[in-house]
């Protein structure tokens, strides 16, 4: 197994018995300088990470799959533990972000992507891949990253946690138009929408009211609209899907132009899903849309990205 040289000897299992286990996709855009033995290196608060390869099968080894598995290790309590699987969920998804390259989590405990099990426990994870353009990265490097972000060390929001795995994962898909959507919904995922206020809430539910006891709508047969109408309204007390996404952009990237692209980007996700858009082109749009996720990213945990935004 490589090592780094100043790499400490894990923490006694008899002291210290918990780890986390993470199983991870690498996409076609990455590949982990890995040998066999896998790598082990120093990691935050004296953890150590291991990083081994999994078996692939013939398909998957085909198709440029990587199964790989991380192990953070040296946690006294699942607690402890617990709270740092968490944390070094964050990390493997500003790798993703930072080098912009494709990964997905396999495998899910509850609501994260992790386990806390002892230190002998190990399992695999797969990826999908057509052609490729990829990334050399060394286990040391890998590592490294993941530390920075690691030793960022502040619970996020669920939002951000959410849509970093989407945008980490986009790649992942068979085609442009699901990765397309997969960022788009990386960025919905992040732009949480806000209410209107009070004011606006009760004006809205005074229309709502009015509008249900209307004597248009009166009558069982006419329920259902009745009830469509209604609902609409009551949901305008807080600002749309739309307008939460511009908001969230312009409030990290000062730009004009970025922020219609964005806004028309979103038109064409719509059109896609609800009239069937086939859309020419997409790859410019979605290869643009993901340096702009990464900005953000970048800008909220407040760490450089390690392969540079590339200019439009």
């Amino acid at each position: 197994m490589a090592t780094d040289p100043t790499t400490p000897a894990p923490p006694s299992r008899d002291t210290h018995p918990y780890a986390i286990h993470v199983s991870l996709t690498l996409g076609s855009n990455v590949e982990l300088e890995l040998s066999e033995d896998g790598a082990l290196f120093p990691f935050a608060n004296d953890c150590t990470i291991r990083l081994v390869k999994e078996h692939a099968l013939p398909r998957e080894q085909a198709n440029y799959l990587q199964r790989v598995s991380v192990h953070l290790e040296g946690f006294s309590t699942a607690c402890e533990a617990e709270r740092a699987g968490k944390l070094l969920v964050l990390s493997l998804l500003w790798v993703a972000a930072s080098k912009r390259v494709t990964i997905a989590f396999e495998k899910w405990t509850g609501e994260f992507p992790f386990a806390v099990r002892d230190r002998t426990q190990s399992a695999g994870a797969s990826s999908r891949a057509e052609g490729r353009v990829h990334f050399d990265i060394k286990p040391e490097e890998f590592s490294t990253l993941a530390r920075k972000a690691y030793e960022f060390g502040r619970d996020v929001e669920p939002s951000l946690l959410t849509s970093m795995e989407f945008y980490a994962s986009a790649r992942a898909e068979a085609t442009e138009r699901a990765c397309f959507i997969g960022l788009m919904t990386a960025l919905e995922a992040l732009s949480v929408q806000r209410d209107y206020g009070d004011e606006i809430t009760k004006l809205l539910t005074d229309l709502s009211t009015q509008l249900e006891d209307s004597p248009l709508l009166a009558g069982e047969e006419k329920a259902p609209v009745r009830s469509s109408l209604s609902g609409r309204l009551r949901e305008l007390c807080r600002e749309s899907v739309r307008q939460a996404i511009k908001r969230t952009v312009s409030d990290y990237i000062n730009d004009h132009d970025t922020i219609k692209f964005v806004d028309e980007a979103y038109g064409v996700r719509c059109k896609i899903l609800h009239e069937g858009l086939k859309a020419t082109e997409l790859h410019v749009l979605t290869h643009r849309l993901e340096d702009v996720i990464r900005q953000i990213y970048s800008e909220v945990l407040g760490l450089p990205l390690d392969s540079p935004v590339h200019p439009v």
